[in-house]
């Protein structure tokens, strides 16, 4: 019994201290700055967002409690806007998915859709 109470006792401080931890992480620096030099032509912007880790945090209203801010690159074709535009959201492998050079596919949507006036 006193063991099941010492290990209680340690997964909880365990929980704890992550918790208090994650207020000192720093938030990384965007792969958006290097892939805005790669393409020369785009404004990097910040966009008020939430997050939510269920659907029931969307529906009770919970993600409200967790506002986030997204970094953004925008693109703009030749010419005078206003534009159409075009989100493309990374995967998984988060925003450097744009960047890295193995997948030079993300990079390749951005010309053909410049061409045609699409931000």
């Amino acid at each position: 019994m006193f063991i099941k109470k010492i290990l209680i006792f340690l997964v909880c401080l365990l929980i704890s201290l992550q918790a208090l931890a994650s207020d000192k992480i720093k938030p990384k620096k965007t792969p958006l700055k290097k892939l805005s030099k790669q393409l020369g032509n785009g404004e990097l912007i910040k966009i008020n967002s939430y997050q939510t880790s269920n659907y029931k945090g969307i529906m009770e209203g919970w993600y409200k409690d967790s506002p986030i801010v997204v970094d953004a690159l925008i693109t703009y074709p030749k010419g005078k806007g206003p534009f159409p535009i075009l989100l493309i959201t990374h995967s998984s492998g988060g925003p450097g998915e744009f960047t890295e050079s193995w997948l030079k596919f993300m990079r390749d949507q951005q010309k053909p859709l410049l061409d045609m006036g699409i931000a």
